[in-house]
C-alpha cells in the first residue's frame, strides 16, 4: 500500500503528532500510523522507508523505538531475507500495563518527594498529594479496565 489520498497523510501526520507529545521522535509515530493503515498489514524496511520518503536512519530509529515498546513485532517470510514490520495487535494492552506501572512508579517517587519537601508552602504539596491521589485511583481502576475490556472483546469474539 502507497501511501494514498490527504485522509491518510493527514492520519499519518497525526499519530506523529500524538506520539511526538508522549515524548517520541514523530517518525516513531509516523512509521506507527503507516503500519496501522497498511493492507497487508506489514511493511518492509525499505517501503516504510519510500512510502514516508524518510531518511533510513530516521525510519531505523524509529522502528528500534517501536520494537522496544512492544508497539510492533515483524515477521519473515521463507525465501525472502527481509523483515516485515506489522502493529504487534495482541501485545497493545501489554503497552498499557507498562504504562499503569509506570504511574504506580510515580506515585511512590511523588510519595518521597512530599515526605523530603518541608511544610513551608502548603498549596504545593497539596497539589502533588492530589496529582498522588489521581494517580493511585488510575493504577487501582486499571484492572477493572482490562477485565471489562477482555469481556467485551469475548463477546465480540463469539458473536456477541
Amino acid at each position: 500500500m502507497e501511501i494514498k489520498g490527504n485522509i491518510q497523510k493527514e492520519l499519518i501526520e497525526s499519530i506523529g503528532v500524538i506520539y511526538e507529545r508522549a515524548g517520541h521522535t514523530p517518525m516513531a509515530g509516523r512509521v506507527a500510523g503507516l503500519l496501522f493503515l497498511a493492507e497487508p498489514p506489514y511493511k518492509s524496511f525499505d517501503q516504510l522507508v519510500s512510502d514516508l520518503e524518510a531518511s533510513k536512519s530516521a525510519v531505523s530509529n524509529a522502528l528500534n523505538v517501536l520494537l522496544a515498546m512492544g508497539l510492533i513485532d515483524y515477521k519473515t517470510f521463507h525465501g525472502d531475507r527481509k523483515r516485515y514490520f506489522k502493529i504487534n495487535v495482541t501485545g497493545l494492552d501489554a503497552i498499557l500495563k507498562k504504562e499503569n506501572d509506570n504511574i504506580k512508579n510515580l506515585s511512590e517517587l511523588l510519595k518521597k518527594v512530599v515526605n523530603a519537601r518541608s511544610g513551608q508552602d502548603h498549596e504545593f504539596n497539596e497539589g502533588i498529594k492530589n496529582f498522588i491521589c489521581l494517580l493511585d485511583i488510575f493504577y487501582a481502576e486499571y484492572p477493572a479496565i482490562i477485565e471489562k475490556w477482555k469481556k467485551l472483546k469475548s463477546g465480540q469474539q463469539k458473536g456477541g
